[in-house]
């Protein structure tokens, strides 16, 4: 389930953000109204399925090691990735959707690695 909901949160930022940046502001905010509803329906997935996850894939005996170490990867990239994606927003007077392209290109490739990233595991994991 979480590989699945990773996809489908990746498809929906490549299929409804990213062209929501491009479009005239009308058509543009209902795309991301949709991407909104959407995101907001699946990515809960990597809160909640992620602990139970890792119990199925290192056991619960290591549980608190590879989740702590999970843990702290995400939050140094918290620290970056806020900062990163402020830069690559262009400030020109007003926020204007175009200046969320490039966001929207990064948060879909970084989901889109971490859908290869869920699936190679999916498939290392029946190999075991």
């Amino acid at each position: 389930m979480l590989v699945i909901c990773t996809i489908i949160a990746d498809i929906s930022t490549l299929a409804l953000w990213l062209p929501s940046t491009q479009v005239f502001p009308q058509a543009g905010q209902a795309l991301f109204v949709l991407y909104a509803i959407m995101y907001g329906a699946f990515a809960g997935a990597f809160v909640s399925l992620f602990p139970a996850t890792l119990v199925e894939l290192f056991g619960p005996q290591h549980f608190a090691s590879v989740n702590g170490f999970l843990y702290m990867a995400r939050g140094l990239a918290t620290m970056l990735g806020t900062p990163v994606a402020g830069a690559m927003v262009k400030h020109s007077g007003a926020l204007v959707p175009k200046s969320y392209l490039g966001m929207s290109i990064l948060t879909g490739g970084l989901l889109f690695g971490a859908s290869l990233g869920g699936l190679w595991i999916q498939r290392e994991s029946k190999r075991a």
